[in-house]
């Protein structure tokens, strides 16, 4: 399920699943708009991702098979090159005492950010880009030979602009 909470309300949507052969699943919305100050945005973004990974003990320690991954993007004014839109990612994966260096897959995976099935991401903006139109990213990576379930990974993202 998504929450979505604004400064005027809470709404719980369906439950949600990504299905064996969805890769990615977006999910558009309009940034508040007391937080927008001529197409900027503010505020502190929060969000956290829960879901029922598929689990195989087979695999000793990689036995999380299906991993997933939540991204809030914003979209550009300006088109890419070949005229598509573009969204850019804007929220990074809460880590201790975090810096902007690049992190190392192995500390990704030490602090439950990858191959585990809770991740918390958050953000700061300050008047960030030009649009209020976002969009929730929940990206799926299955690891070799998985067993995906026909009934797909569930999963709720807790989201606080």
């Amino acid at each position: 399920m998504v929450l979505w909470r604004s400064l005027e309300m809470l709404e719980v949507k369906r439950p949600l699943t990504m299905d064996p052969e969805m890769t990615v699943l977006r999910l558009p919305f309009i940034w508040p708009q007391s937080l927008v100050t001529d197409g900027s945005c503010s505020g502190r973004a929060r969000m956290t991702l829960v879901y029922a990974p598929l689990l195989d003990p087979a695999f000793g320690a990689e036995f999380v098979r299906v991993n997933l991954e939540a991204s809030l993007k914003q979209r550009h004014a300006e088109p890419a090159s070949d005229s598509s839109v573009r969204f850019t990612n804007q929220i990074a994966a809460h880590l201790p005492k975090s810096t902007n260096l690049a992190v190392p897959e192995k500390a990704l995976i030490d602090h439950g950010l990858k191959w585990w099935p809770t991740k918390q991401y958050e953000s700061t903006f300050v008047e960030k880009g030009s649009s209020s139109q976002w969009r929730l990213e929940v990206t799926s990576l299955v690891r070799a030979e998985p067993q995906f379930s026909a009934e797909g990974v569930p999963f709720a993202v807790l989201f606080t602009p």
